[in-house]
């Protein structure tokens, strides 16, 4: 368990998950396997460049952050990276973005490429592959 404590909260907080193992080590470099050549940096997993952390990670639509003071903060989630993919080195990124209209009504919206479409709160909260969360 990893605590951070924070005095000043930033107007938008940007969450990194940890979705990449980089075990292995080695001296990286170059690396050509079964027909496929990338690069591989010191510890990033020989052969496979950080594989995927598949466990899926939950996280609220709303955040309330105690700060050290005792004050508390909240952030509403407005957008969500996705990586599609079994590895660091390979993949295809999409996100969810979170629309607000001129009279205060929501909606997600599932970005892929030049394909945009609604979809409902809960598909991006239940998503397995969440990355980054704004």
């Amino acid at each position: 368990t990893k605590q951070l404590t924070i005095f000043r909260p930033p107007l938008t907080l940007c969450i990194q998950l940890k979705r990449f193992s980089f075990g292995g080590g080695g001296a990286g470099g170059f690396m050509h396997h079964q027909g496929f050549s990338h690069f591989a940096g010191k510890g990033m997993g020989v052969m496979r460049g950080g594989s995927k952390v598949q466990k899926q990670i939950e996280f609220p639509a709303t955040l309330k952050l105690p700060l050290s003071d005792g004050r508390k903060c909240e952030y509403e989630l407005s957008g969500v990276v996705v990586h599609i993919g079994g590895c660091a080195t390979s993949g295809h990124y999409t996100a969810f973005v979170r629309r607000v209209g001129k009279q205060g009504t929501q909606q997600w919206l599932n970005m892929d490429d030049s394909f945009v479409d609604p979809v409902a709160e809960k598909t991006v909260l239940k998503n397995k592959d969440a990355y980054v969360l704004f």
